[in-house]
């Protein structure tokens, strides 16, 4: 019933002398409650009683918690490679969102490239310069404005494919970029 009533602490002091099978799940939804009214500290305790060790779906959600309240309180080494053992795309997208808000661009343009968001990850490492990493997800780029991005900045540097004497290089790449009439025009 304390569990019920979102009672927490009565609930898991109950759970400790009635049923300690329980304490895992309490501990988990109390966890949740504490993440949402910004209790990062508690959150995180909360989240490490709430693994079991023998039910996926529980600890695939306490250790995603984890991972969340490790960047949160500062432990980003923690909580990345806690986001990165997790099977979980919106995980990698979530955190990644938290450290870029950290100014912590390496370690969520990471995370982004391996959730797969790569427009995400490809706009982070825009930011950091790194632009051997975007040339690396180009063909996964869905947004022209990246691709265009990466034209201005690869032009910026002189190393543009049309003052490299490379047309064939510059029409693939207006293509891939959804420039079409461009491309059409200089071939």
């Amino acid at each position: 019933m304390r569990r019920d009533l979102q009672h927490w602490d009565s609930a898991l002091r109950l759970a400790k002398r009635l049923a300690p099978e329980q304490i895992p799940f309490i501990a988990k939804e109390y966890a949740i409650q504490l993440e949402s009214t910004g209790g990062y500290a508690n959150a995180l305790a909360h989240y490490e009683k709430g693994i079991t060790g023998d039910k996926k779906e529980q600890d695939e959600l306490s250790l995603a918690g984890v991972a969340r309240m490790s960047i949160r309180m500062g432990d980003i080494r923690r909580g990345l490679n806690q986001a990165l053992k997790q099977p979980s795309r919106v995980l990698k997208r979530d955190c990644g969102a938290v450290l870029e808000n950290m100014k912590q661009f390496s370690e969520a343009a990471q995370l982004y490239e391996k959730g797969l968001y790569c427009n995400k990850a490809a706009s982070v490492y825009i930011r950091r310069e790194n632009w051997a990493k975007v040339r690396e997800l180009l063909p996964h780029i869905s947004s022209a404005k990246i691709h265009l991005q990466y034209a201005k900045a690869k032009d910026a540097d002189g190393r543009f494919f049309l003052q490299l004497g490379d047309c064939g290089s510059a029409i693939q790449f207006l293509v891939m970029s959804k420039f079409n009439s461009e491309a059409f025009t200089l071939a």
